[in-house]
């Protein structure tokens, strides 16, 4: 536990261009409100939160204005676990946040059925990655491909999940 009056001294130092720091450790919740940490160039999210806001506001201390660097955002989970369907929750909440703003869309998962709360406890080991499988992904096992969603046709984005999706090289039988 760092103290109040010691954290903007630590955060000041880390975004200094003469800090030897290259590591700033912080969980998403302690990290995600009130810091600025332009100081650095790439976000690892290891501890993902129910509420993808939090998520949100952890990787807007790194991207925000200020910042000089490409950002790279990095997000760990465990193919076929909880965290995983964390993260598809996730994507449902900022897809049922944007159907808000846009009312023609329809809110379909505001509540877990059965089924759902079924399938969040099951690990879904015939699928290398199930939120890829739902994302649709063009990216073919490609590292780079263009991104369809973006304004600049030129711009090109890695495949969040990697390039072999959590595939392992060879399968080993057990």
């Amino acid at each position: 536990h760092t103290p109040v009056s010691q954290r903007q001294q630590i955060v000041d130092a880390f975004n200094s261009k003469f800090s030897p720091s290259f590591i700033f450790l912080l969980s998403s919740k302690a990290g995600g409100v009130g810091l600025n940490l332009v100081g650095a160039s790439h976000l690892i999210l290891y501890d993902i939160d129910w509420n993808p806001a939090t998520d949100i506001q952890a990787m807007a201390r790194v991207w925000r204005d200020g910042q000089k660097h490409t950002v790279h955002i990095y997000r760990l989970l465990t193919t076929g676990s909880i965290e995983e369907k964390i993260y598809q929750r996730q994507i449902s909440k900022q897809d049922l946040s944007g159907a808000v703003v846009d009312l023609s869309k329809t809110s379909e998962h505001i509540h877990f059925s059965v089924e759902e709360l079924r399938n969040l406890f099951t690990l879904h080991e015939d699928s290398s990655c199930v939120t890829h499988d739902l994302l649709e992904c063009d990216c073919m096992g490609k590292k780079d491909h263009q991104n369809p969603f973006s304004e600049k046709p030129s711009v090109s984005r890695s495949c969040q999940l990697g390039q072999n999706h959590g595939k392992p090289d060879s399968k080993k039988q057990i």
